[in-house]
């Protein structure tokens, strides 16, 4: 490796007696710059100094050095140095450089987007740097762990001084995060035989975005029944849940906005709510009682996946839903009589009408039947009664002279709203009404004969005789 030390001994041999012997001088040399030398320096007789060798640049260390050989006399008086034959040492190997890693970036921003959309894959380009001969570095192995199981993300193996794009890709498949920190491990791989990989530092790499799911509206679509209500009853209302229920993961899926409309006047909703998801908007539906009619409609219910400012997502307008309305307002019988009626002069036994109406107020479909029973202040008048009379139409309520005598009197009739059995409604006791009637009622004359024979005998023209015949008091003379 590069910077890697070794060493050749120089040993000044003790020719006879150490003590009388020069110390030795070595001047190593070498042509090649990548090799960088040390001497010793005045070995003693009998003693070893080291030529230091020390790989300072990778490449190739080939070379010969050479050893400049001085017999050192160290000022012994009358002797001086004597340089010595040179000698040389063959050297052979090659240095090398570790893998040097760089990377581009150290965030990959996915953004976010739709569940089962297309997502770009991201790249982190590493290089391995050429620290000074590429043919004389490591190469570098790279290899990602995600955390994340919608991610996924290569290695590369990168000789030195090229780079190499490592691919980070995301699935769609279902909402979720896909935040992660990646785990970059760096090797640095031996290029030659005898040399060890080295694990370099790793590194960490930061992933945002997430994929979302639209919201998904689940509601009952069973009718909203109002049943049947009465004109001027309190407003009723009838409330549709609308559920935005979670499709994967709440924190990745829309929230829902709903809105509900009808077409009938008699109806309204309630204003737009916004559901998160797992959550419940409620849609109330209100039916006014001011007029009698059909209730029946369809709310209409606009749906809108609401990405709530996310970036990168949009709102979306989803299927529109409906759910029926059933019901109806009834109006009570509305009767209509005259105040008064003159019967004027009559037979015993004949019969005159009141008229009664049940006057339409709204709809005639949408209104009870009138019952009517009537009693009279008078004895002598007997009157009827009328049941079940529809709404816009009338009857005559029979009035007789039951005797003679004055027939003057008030007749009440007591008035009955009758639902007919509609579920939900009952009769009601309407306010009576009072007709003034008047009139007579008149006998015929009834004749009574004092005897039914009459024996005359034999007599004389121009004899009387006589039958009594009587005006009999019927009632009331």
């Amino acid at each position: 490796r590069t910077g890697a030390q070794a060493s050749v001994g120089v040993t000044n041999t003790v020719t006879t007696d150490a003590s009388f012997q020069d110390s030795l001088d070595v001047v190593a040399a070498t042509a090649n710059g990548k090799l960088a030398l040390a001497s010793p320096a005045n070995i003693l007789a009998g003693n070893t100094g080291n030529v230091g060798f020390t790989a300072n640049a990778a490449g190739s260390l080939a070379a010969t050095v050479t050893l400049g050989l001085t017999s050192n006399a160290n000022d012994v008086l009358g002797l001086a140095n004597t340089g010595l034959t040179g000698q040389s040492i063959a050297v052979t190997g090659a240095a090398y450089d570790y893998a040097q890693s760089a990377v581009n970036n150290r965030t990959l921003a996915f953004g976010n987007v739709r569940q089962g959309g297309v997502l770009a894959n991201q790249t982190l380009t590493f290089g391995n740097t050429q620290v000074t001969n590429a043919a004389y570095q490591d190469a570098l192995l790279v290899a990602t762990t995600a955390t994340n199981s919608k991610l996924t993300a290569t290695g590369a193996l990168i000789a030195a001084g090229t780079t190499a794009d490592l691919v980070v890709a995301a699935s769609t498949a279902t909402a979720g995060s896909l935040a992660d920190t990646l785990a970059v491990a760096q090797t640095s791989q031996a290029a030659a035989a005898g040399l060890l990989d080295k694990t370099l530092t790793g590194l960490d790499v930061t992933v945002t975005g997430g994929v979302y799911d639209y919201a998904r509206a689940t509601y009952a679509t069973t009718a909203l029944a109002f049943g049947h209500l009465r004109v001027g009853a309190a407003a009723a209302t009838r409330t549709l849940g609308v559920s935005n229920t979670i499709v994967t993961n709440g924190a990745f899926q829309d929230s829902l906005d709903v809105t509900g409309s009808v077409t009938s006047a008699a109806l309204s909703t309630s204003l737009a709510v916004n559901a998160a998801a797992g959550a419940t908007g409620n849609v109330t539906v209100t039916a006014a009682t001011t007029l009698a009619g059909s209730l029946a409609d369809t709310l209409t219910l606009g749906l809108v996946s609401n990405a709530n400012g996310v970036a990168d997502l949009g709102n979306l307008a989803l299927a529109s839903g409906s759910v029926a309305i059933t019901g109806a307002v009834y109006d009570l019988a509305n009767a209509t009589v005259a105040s008064s009626l003159s019967i004027g002069n009559v037979r015993t036994g004949q019969t005159r009408g009141i008229n009664v109406a049940n006057t339409v107020i709204t709809s005639a479909n949408y209104q009870d039947s009138l019952d009517v029973a009537a009693s009279s202040s008078n004895a002598k008048l007997t009157v009827g009664t009328v049941g079940n009379l529809l709404a816009g139409t009338n009857a005559n309520l029979g009035v007789t002279a039951a005797s003679a005598g004055s027939l003057a009197s008030a007749v009440t009739l007591g008035l009955t709203s009758n639902a007919n059995g509609i579920s939900g409604l009952t009769d009601e006791a309407l306010t009576s009404k009072t007709v003034a009637i008047t009139g007579a009622a008149y006998d015929l004359a009834r004749a009574t004969l004092a005897n039914t024979t009459l024996a005359l005998g034999n007599i004389r023209t121009g004899a009387q005789a006589s039958v009594g015949v009587t005006n009999t008091v019927t009632t009331d003379a």
